[in-house]
């Protein structure tokens, strides 16, 4: 099920507004070798607050994703048992990012040029992967932040 709001909250200052959204799946497989969508979280939810007025427009936006299996089967010569079907396979772990954007268009310039600013991971949330056990590191990727700046315009 997912449930998604949006709400422009002009009433307190034009241009303002927030959306939300939440997602919950559940997946149950059957059979001798029950399917699941891989790399699908349970739990997953977004908001975002937002301010659009004249040239200007602004987001922040915070994304969480829960854990998410990433294989359907046995990995890497790591097979799983009844008691403990997980050891053979590979799961991310939930992670929440932070990112930001704005823009300023000066529609009074013959070309129109627009200021952009995206900010990217700014909490600087790290990924990781593992085999079976949290313990049992797969991969680690630290990405860090980005900033990116830009001029657009139309000739």
């Amino acid at each position: 099920w997912e449930v998604t709001w949006v709400q422009p909250l002009d009433f307190l200052l034009e241009g303002l507004g927030f959306t939300a959204n939440y997602t919950d799946i559940d997946q149950e497989g059957s059979g001798a070798a029950p399917a699941i969508a891989t790399g699908v979280s349970p739990v997953t939810y977004n908001f975002t607050t937002y301010y659009e007025r004249g040239g200007f427009s602004g987001r922040l936006s915070y994304t969480w994703n829960d854990i998410q299996q990433q294989t359907s089967s046995p990995q890497d010569s790591f097979g799983g048992s009844a008691t403990q079907p997980q050891a053979g396979h590979r799961f991310n772990v939930e992670r929440g990012q932070l990112d930001a954007a704005f823009r300023y268009t000066f529609d009074n310039l013959p070309t129109t040029p627009q200021l952009t600013l995206d900010l990217i991971n700014i909490n600087g949330e790290t990924r990781r992967e593992y085999q079976g056990y949290e313990n049992l590191a797969y991969k680690f990727y630290d990405p860090g932040y980005t900033i990116l700046l830009g001029v657009r315009g139309t000739f």
